[in-house]
């Protein structure tokens, strides 16, 4: 049986890169990878997915 945190977060997330809000210069942002936990950083040219999160 799965727990539920794993359910979650398989339905929450593609297994893909997702932005950051957070820049490092004028042509470079973070990003987090959901698959594998890794960070980075990528050319703002690259198609990553974006996630809205409300405050």
């Amino acid at each position: 049986m799965r727990r539920v945190s794993e359910q979650l977060n398989e339905d929450a997330f593609e297994a893909s890169n997702y932005w950051s809000s957070t820049e490092i210069d004028a042509t470079n942002a973070w990003n987090q990878n959901f698959n594998n936990g890794n960070q980075g950083n990528n050319n703002k040219d690259n198609s990553n997915r974006v996630r809205a999160v409300r405050r």
